[in-house]
């Protein structure tokens, strides 16, 4: 999220700046608060190394947002339509057209970005050349890195709206009545200065804004930035009611982020259930997918949910997530329960307490009836020491004391380790387990192969290539697997969607790579399922 809230520490304020919001102006200013002599210096007033200034960055997840205690906050907004028109002017229409690759500077290629989106996505007949048009829609759909660029940005995200509140936010629009109300706020003596004071030439914006303003480009923009239009009361040329399309905009920013990765999980519902698939976006490009379109009764994760139940006719249906992480699929199997009115209870187990909080707010949105455990499965009940690199999945491993050091870029903090079989035991069989724990899903099989009413589970099962060699009671575990289940490999380990039933798939274990995902379900074959269980 962008770190765009300057502190004036001699007089306890904070200035949140919007660019294309006479930012420059704006840090000029608090430039001149902090004493520097050479304030109107706008190249200075943009150089964070050299500026002088103090930038902050709220974060949630700390009391007062992380901001200084008691400092007052303001801010400046603009009209969406203009502010957007500034932009595309200032950065994009004036650099045109596009300079070869290899060439220029960062917005050369931003704008070589927009014109290969132009020519893979779009009909170059009908747009043969970037125009307003075209920006938005690139910003819209591309999932280009700098879509998010906080020159274009949505002024409720730059702001944090609604959630960090402010004493003043003033618009640009009514600038000689505002700026001076929070100059005086602020302490500041000196006067709001010019473009021309600040040496940077406007683009006005204002009064070009006929010419560029077609029904396609004003719903691009009253779409792409609904939440500016409603939290700051701007009118939607369209005349539309901006608070349903501010609502998704706003359940958008609600997104449970990993503060380690970003890993964006699990949205909120609204029009129907919709789940996250592009987890690795930014909160600022998610565009969360309607969940009925990938969980169906048809689909893997409801033919097992459906399948166990008419077996067992157990009410709930027991679910055990081992390895949870941020809770996608405790959420998915929440929900596609839910469609077949089927209720199920989930336990959720992760190792890494870093993200439980995150698990719990996702399970908590959807309302799934469960429980989270921060442990990491094991076949005795102690402590571990548990391993991940902050700028990756954060998920991590638990290290084998045998190993050598863990790199000293990792991060690595103490778990409790659960023997399994104090949680998945007689009174909860038969069950449906997940189990994503890397590398140690045979261990875990194999504690449970001991456990009473263990092979009427069906087990949803991430494995690794190299796992399918290892010994098992004198075999290797591939032929120990295929000797004891149905085995049906499926395409995604979220949504689980593939075949419309679970009928055995030939040469299900032949696959090369990293990992694949497997159902395997032992109820179809006779005869007891056993083997030596882990020491």
């Amino acid at each position: 999220m962008y770190e765009n809230f300057i502190f004036n520490k001699k007089n306890n304020a904070i200035f949140a700046y919007v660019p294309k919001v006479a930012c420059t102006n704006w840090k000029s200013l608090l430039r001149y608060m902090n004493g520097a002599d050479d304030w109107l210096e706008n190249k200075l007033a943009h150089d964070r190394d050299r500026s002088g200034l103090t930038y902050l960055k709220p974060e949630f997840d700390k009391p007062n947002f992380g901001l200084p205690d008691g400092a007052r906050r303001y801010a400046m907004v603009r009209n969406p339509y203009e502010r957007t028109l500034s932009a595309y002017l200032n950065k994009i229409e004036q650099r045109l057209p596009p300079k070869p690759d290899g060439t220029g500077d960062y917005w050369d290629t931003v704008i070589r970005q927009i014109d290969t989106y132009r020519q893979n996505e779009l009909d170059t007949d009908k747009y043969p050349s970037i125009d307003l048009e075209v920006f938005l829609l690139w910003i819209k759909h591309s999932n280009d890195w700098s879509t998010a660029d906080e020159h274009w940005a949505p002024q409720s995200l730059m702001l944090r709206q609604p959630e960090v509140p402010f004493d003043f936010i003033g618009r640009f629009e009514n600038l000689s009545e505002d700026a001076p109300k929070i100059l005086e706020a602020m302490g500041c003596d000196q006067s709001f200065p010019s473009q021309k004071d600040v040496k940077f030439a406007p683009t006005n914006a204002n009064v070009r804004l006929a010419r560029y303003m077609t029904p396609a480009v004003e719903a691009l923009i009253e779409n792409i930035f609904a939440l500016d239009f409603a939290n700051f009361g701007y009118p939607a040329r369209s005349g539309q009611d901006m608070g349903v399309r501010a609502d998704i905009a706003h359940l958008q920013t609600q997104l449970i982020r990993n503060k380690y990765t970003r890993f964006t999980s699990v949205a909120k519902n609204w029009d129907e259930e919709a789940l996250v698939i592009n987890h690795f976006d930014t909160p600022e490009r998610i565009q969360p997918q309607d969940f009925k379109s990938f969980i169906k009764r048809s689909s893997y994760l409801g033919d097992v949910i459906q399948s166990l139940h008419e077996r067992t006719q157990a009410a709930p249906l027991q679910v055990f997530d081992l390895g949870a992480y941020m809770g996608q699929f405790a959420v998915a199997t929440h929900l596609a329960a839910q469609m077949q009115d089927i209720p199920v209870d989930i336990t959720c187990i992760e190792a890494n307490a870093a993200i439980a909080g995150n698990l719990t707010a996702n399970l908590d949105l959807y309302g799934a009836t469960g429980h989270v455990i921060a442990a990491a499965a094991s076949h005795q009940n102690g402590t571990a020491s548990f391993v991940f690199h902050p700028s990756r999945m954060a998920g991590g491993r638990i290290i084998d004391p045998k190993n050598e050091t863990t790199p000293d870029d990792f991060t690595t903090i103490d778990v409790d380790t659960l023997d399994i079989r104090s949680l998945i035991n007689v009174s909860t069989l038969p069950a449906i387990i997940k189990l994503d724990i890397n590398g140690l899903e045979l261990n875990t099989m194999r504690i449970l192969s001991d456990n009473e009413g263990w092979s009427s589970s069906i087990f949803i099962v991430n494995l690794k290539s190299w796992q399918l060699d290892r010994d098992v009671a004198g075999k290797s575990f591939r032929t120990w697997l295929e000797e004891n289940f149905r085995i049906i490999p499926t395409g995604s380990a979220l949504l689980l969607r593939g075949q419309t039933s679970l009928d055995p798939v030939e040469d299900a274990l032949s696959f090369e790579g990293d990992s694949r995902w497997f159902i395997l379900d032992p109820l179809a074959l006779p005869g007891e399922i056993s083997f030596t269980p882990a020491d």
